[in-house]
């Protein structure tokens, strides 16, 4: 009887939903198994997304956009044709333990044959920056710090790395620290999770970053703040030198990337499977300073 692959599906933020999908094609690919795709039809709005609702005509091209963003070798597939199809009891939708992760990432490796742009990269280092709703008591929030330390090593990436003249780019979720008010039952729903305490007025904070330090520790560096979610993800998948935040979002870019990726430090609050990449060449130590991966 064939296996059916599923990927374990939660409503979420666009960057855990794609990250969960990868995991399970990745997986289906390493076993030869067969992945059933699960379509993206909701999910949870940043502010920085310029949503302003789920009936917003930008919220379903959204979608339509990430659900179309992955190259699936299985899409042709008619699954309901097959005879007594089991699904797959070792991950995923299949597996007795929620989100159906388990402790092996080896077959993340598979992952960069579902790159789409694997035949697009711009000469540019692009530096991902979780901000919005991740504020500094949230695991995934990394301080200023930490980048104007990493800024500093950029003269040294692309020495060691052998770049020539790369344009280097932050991409953030927000610039700015306005409060942000979820629209509808549903988003609301899902804004109350740990870290996140919304006001009298129902807003919830966001955090931004210091540009002016940024600026004085690499005066060169592009912030770009103004894409919206799917080309932000673009700009990042198809970056010469991605260097990935404490974000399923820029992680997924990271799995999927042909190209070179530089992954951050262990930190507590945040497995380590997420900074398993088959194209890593270097980490970040806790300071925010560059290891190139033969040294580590």
């Amino acid at each position: 009887m064939p296996e059916i692959v599923k990927e374990f599906p939660t409503d979420d933020g666009i960057g855990a939903m794609l990250w969960k999908k990868i995991y399970a094609m990745s997986y289906a690919k390493q076993q030869n198994k067969l992945f059933e795709d699960t379509p993206l039809k909701w999910f949870l709005i940043h502010s920085s997304d310029n949503i302003k609702s789920e009936d917003d005509p930008k919220y379903a091209e959204m979608l339509e956009k990430f659900n179309n963003v992955l190259l699936n070798p299985w899409k042709d597939i008619d699954f309901d044709s097959i005879p007594d199809k089991t699904l797959c009891p070792h991950i995923g939708l299949g597996w007795s333990h929620a989100p159906g992760i388990i402790a092996e990432t080896d077959f993340l490796d598979y992952a960069p044959e579902f790159n789409k742009f694997s035949d697009t990269v711009h000469n540019s280092i692009v530096i991902h920056i979780r901000r919005g709703n991740a504020v500094p008591e949230n695991p995934r929030y990394t301080e200023d710090k930490f980048y104007f330390n990493l800024l500093k090593d950029i003269p040294k990436i692309i020495q060691d790395l052998q770049l020539d003249n790369p344009r280097v780019i932050i991409t953030t979720d927000a610039r700015n620290e306005e409060p942000y008010t979820p629209v509808g039952e549903k988003q609301k729903m899902f804004n109350c999770q740990p870290y996140l305490h919304k006001d009298e007025f129902g807003r919830y904070p966001t955090t931004g970053i210091d540009i002016d330090l940024l600026k004085s520790a690499y005066p060169n560096v592009e912030i770009i703040d103004y894409l919206d979610t799917y080309d932000a993800f673009i700009l990042m998948l198809t970056a010469k030198v991605l260097i990935v935040g404490n974000s399923a979002f820029s992680q997924s870019a990271g799995l999927l990337s042909t190209n070179m990726v530089i992954a951050m430090p262990p930190k507590e609050g945040m497995s380590h499977i997420l900074n398993r990449f088959k194209n890593k060449v270097g980490q970040l130590n806790k300071e925010g300073r560059y290891e190139n991966s033969w040294n580590q």
